[in-house]
């Protein structure tokens, strides 16, 4: 009995709510002792789409967008007999600034893809900065998938975070 004790209590975690919907949820990985911590942005209009940013249990963070099951624009493989990637081209506009379109990793369930380089530090400071989302995708049938978010209060929540600083 008492290891299931000590077990519920080493899943439990913290979920505090910011403004614009954003969700922060703290994690912590005990045969880590790494921080998973993350934030949680759902979108207003499908239940498809979030935006989330964690920790990766260093000081890295992982930025990704979930969507409905994607079309797969380009697939790569750096050696023969080596891993698949995946990348689903990508635009998403943050308020009135131009969009931006990028072929972006896609994760092996086709339902996420996945910021990197200077997508993701553009990504970021648009969640810090930015007042609306809009992120587009081709889904697996040839439809276009549209989410809406609204990124207020993206820096209080991001700040939340240990493997990022936002300071301002």
């Amino acid at each position: 009995m008492k290891q299931v004790v000590v077990a519920i209590f080493a899943l439990a975690v913290l979920s505090v709510g910011f403004a614009g919907g954003w969700n922060f949820v703290e994690r912590h990985d005990d045969a880590r002792d790494k921080d998973t911590s993350y934030v949680l942005l759902r979108s207003e209009n499908s239940e498809d789409g979030n935006v989330v940013v964690r920790c990766d249990g260093g000081d890295w963070l992982e930025m990704y967008v979930t969507t409905a099951e994607l079309h797969i624009s380009r697939t790569e493989q750096k050696q023969p007999d080596s891993a698949t990637f995946w990348y689903a081209a990508t635009t998403w506009q943050f308020d009135s600034e131009a969009a931006v379109t990028e072929l972006l990793s896609v994760a092996v369930s086709k339902d996420a893809v996945f910021f990197s380089g200077d997508a993701l530090g553009h990504f970021l400071a648009g969640l810090v900065d930015g007042a609306k989302l809009e992120v587009q995708a081709m889904g697996v049938a040839g439809n276009q998938l549209t989410y809406n978010f609204d990124v207020t209060g993206g820096t209080d929540a991001l700040r939340n975070l240990s493997c990022i600083s936002i300071n301002f």
